[in-house]
C-alpha cells in the first residue's frame, strides 16, 4: 500500500510538473523558432507528408494520404516500402504548434494552439502545405489577429518542451542530428550493458528489435522518436540501477514513469512499446525467478505503466478543464471511441474483416502465423523436455510477444489507418521471441540473475 501511495503521489507531481513545463516554454519568444522552421521549408516540402529515407519513396499523392476520411479499404497495405515512411503530416503539426506565438502561455500550454490560413487554402489536407502558408503571414506581428486558430487539447505535447529550446537555436536539420547522435549513444551503451549483464546474444536480439522500429526513421522523424527515447531510457535505467530497482517497489515506480512519460510525449504512435521493450528486458534479467513470481510481476509492472499512461493521459483533460474551462474529456473519450469503435471511410472493422477473410492472402497470412506459431511450440516444447530451458523462462517471454496483438485488437481503428507505423510495435514480439530462442538453444549467457 506504500508503494502505491508512493505512486499516486509521484503521478500528481508528475501533472504539475509537466503543466509547469508547457507553460515555461510557451513563455519563449518565437521569433527564432519560426525563422529556423522557415529555412527548413524547402526541404520540408520536397519531403512531402509521407516521405521515405530510402530510395523507393511513397508514390501516393498527399491528397490521399493527409486525411482519414480519404483513405479506402482498398488502400490499405497498399505501400510501396512502409518500413521506411516517416510520418511529415504529424512533423508538420507538431512544428505549427512549436512557432505558435503565444499571447497567454498558461492556457495556450492546456489548449496547444496552432494558426491556420483564413478562407480558401490551397493545402486543406496537407499539413506541410499549410505550414508554409502559415509562415509566409507574418503571425507575429499586425497579421496575428486575421489568422484562425485550431486547438488540440487531448494530448500533452510534451514534445514541445524540448522542441521550442531547440528550435531557438539548432533548427530542423539540427534536431535530427541530435536524435541521431543521442539514439545512437543509448542504443550502444544499453546494448554493451545487455552484454555485460545477460550475455552478447541478447544484445543481438535487442537490434533486431530495434531494426523493426527503424531507427533512422526515429532519427529524422520527431512523431516517431518520443517512444523510442522513452523505451532507451527505461532500459537504461533498469541496466544502470537493476539492485537498487529491486528494492520498495522501484520497478513498479519506473514503469509507472514509462507510462508518465509516454503519455506526456507521444501522439499515439506505437505507445504499448514502452511497456513490452522493458518487459522483455526484466524477464532476462529475472533469469532465476520462479514462474509465479514472473507472472505476478508482469502483472503489477503491467498495472503500473497502465497507471502512468492513463493517469498522466488524463491529468491533461483535467488540468484543461480547471485551467480553461474547456471540456477535454468530452473530446478525448469521443477519439478513444473512434480508435476502438470506429469506421475507416464508411466501412466498419466487421465489415473490413469479411472483405479481407475473402481474399486469398489473407488466409495465406493465417497460414503462415499458425505455422510460426507451431513451430515456436514445438521448439519451446522439445527444449524443455530436454532441459535447455524451463518453461519459467521462455512462457512469460512468450505471453510478452502477444503485447502487440492485443493493442491491436483493442485499437485496430488507429492501428489500420496508421500502419505505416504501428507496425513498429512488433519489435516487442521480435525481442521476446528472440529471447526466447535464445533460451532454446541452451545459451547460458554471461551469468545468472534472481
Amino acid at each position: 500500500m506504500r508503494t502505491i501511495g508512493k505512486m499516486l503521489v509521484f503521478l500528481l507531481g508528475a501533472i504539475l510538473i509537466g503543466t509547469l513545463l508547457l507553460v515555461i516554454v510557451y513563455m519563449l519568444p518565437t521569433d527564432g523558432m519560426r525563422e529556423n522552421v522557415k529555412a527548413a521549408m524547402k526541404s520540408l516540402s520536397k519531403e512531402g507528408v509521407r516521405n521515405s529515407w530510402a530510395a523507393f519513396s511513397y508514390t501516393r499523392p498527399p491528397a490521399d494520404l493527409s486525411t482519414e476520411k480519404n483513405i479506402k479499404v482498398s488502400d490499405v497495405g497498399r505501400s510501396a516500402k512502409p518500413y521506411t515512411i516517416s510520418d511529415g503530416y504529424t512533423d508538420a503539426i507538431m512544428l505549427s504548434k512549436a512557432i505558435y506565438a503565444a499571447k497567454s502561455p498558461v492556457s495556450n500550454a492546456m489548449m496547444n494552439p496552432s494558426y491556420s490560413v483564413p478562407g480558401k487554402t490551397s493545402a486543406p489536407n496537407d499539413p506541410v502545405a499549410r505550414l508554409g502558408e502559415i509562415l509566409s503571414h507574418d503571425v507575429d506581428g499586425n497579421n496575428a489577429e486575421k489568422m484562425s486558430v485550431s486547438n488540440y487539447p487531448r494530448y500533452w505535447h510534451g514534445y514541445l518542451v524540448c522542441m521550442k529550446p531547440l528550435l531557438m537555436f539548432a533548427g530542423v536539420s539540427g534536431i535530427r542530428i541530435i536524435n541521431l547522435v543521442l539514439q545512437l549513444l543509448m542504443f550502444t551503451l544499453i546494448a554493451v550493458k545487455i552484454s555485460e549483464e545477460v550475455g552478447a546474444a541478447y544484445s543481438l536480439a535487442f537490434a533486431a528489435s530495434v531494426l523493426v522500429i527503424d531507427p533512422i526513421s526515429a532519427a529524422v522523424c520527431f512523431q516517431y522518436s518520443h517512444v523510442y527515447y522513452v523505451i532507451l531510457a527505461t532500459m537504461a535505467v533498469m541496466l544502470c540501477l537493476n539492485g537498487r530497482l529491486q528494492e520498495n517497489g522501484g520497478y513498479c515506480v519506473l514503469f509507472m514513469f514509462s507510462g508518465i512519460l509516454t503519455a506526456y510525449m507521444d501522439l499515439l504512435t506505437y505507445p504499448f512499446a514502452s511497456l513490452g521493450m522493458p518487459m522483455v528486458l526484466y524477464l532476462i534479467l529475472k533469469d532465476n525467478v520462479k514462474l509465479g513470481k514472473k507472472i505476478l510481476d508482469m502483472i503489477a509492472l503491467g498495472l503500473s505503466w497502465l497507471l502512468g499512461y492513463a493517469g498522466m493521459w488524463a491529468g491533461k483533460w483535467l488540468m484543461s478543464w480547471l485551467i480553461t474551462g474547456y471540456n477535454a474529456f468530452g473530446d478525448a473519450m469521443g477519439a478513444v471511441s473512434n480508435r476502438v469503435l470506429g469506421e475507416i471511410h464508411g466501412i466498419t472493422l466487421q465489415e473490413m474483416l469479411l472483405r479481407l477473410s475473402s481474399t486469398k492472402i489473407f488466409w495465406l497470412a493465417i497460414i503462415i502465423l499458425f505455422l510460426v506459431i507451431t513451430a515456436v511450440f514445438v521448439l519451446v516444447s522439445l527444449s524443455v523436455r530436454k532441459g535447455r530451458a524451463s518453461t519459467a523462462e521462455v512462457l512469460p517471454l512468450c505471453l510478452v510477444s502477444l503485447y502487440p496483438f492485443v493493442w491491436y485488437s483493442v485499437v485496430m481503428n488507429h492501428s489500420v489507418i496508421h500502419y505505416f507505423f504501428t507496425h513498429k510495435l512488433l519489435a516487442v514480439s521480435v525481442f521476446s521471441l528472440s529471447c526466447v530462442l535464445i533460451k532454446c538453444s541452451g545459451y547460458k549467457g554471461s551469468r545468472c540473475h534472481e
